[in-house]
């Protein structure tokens, strides 16, 4: 369980400030989506670097669902993060 939370802790930064910077190159009806595919691939690539963390007991399917969730994380976070930019230029006006 340990394992499964450094790796989502680990992973949800890096797919927030991923999302981030491919911003500006994808229609914005995908920002939310983007997380989560990027989420499922960075768990995928990080199996094999596992074992170099210490969280080498976890099975492949542990470490999508990891992704998803990370991705799913990011995208709260990117979302949350929109909705409260867009809050603050409309209490300006």
């Amino acid at each position: 369980m340990e394992s499964l939370l450094i790796l989502i802790s680990f992973l949800a930064p890096v797919i927030t400030g991923i999302t981030q910077l491919l911003k500006g190159y994808v229609p914005e009806k995908y920002y939310a989506l983007i997380p989560v595919i990027l989420g499922l691939i960075l768990g995928v690539l990080s199996f094999p670097v596992l074992p170099v963390i210490g969280a080498g007991s976890l099975s492949l399917g542990v470490v999508i669902w990891a992704g998803l969730l990370s991705g799913l994380t990011a995208s709260g976070v990117y979302s949350f993060a929109n909705i409260s930019k867009k809050g603050n230029s409309q209490d300006e006006k």
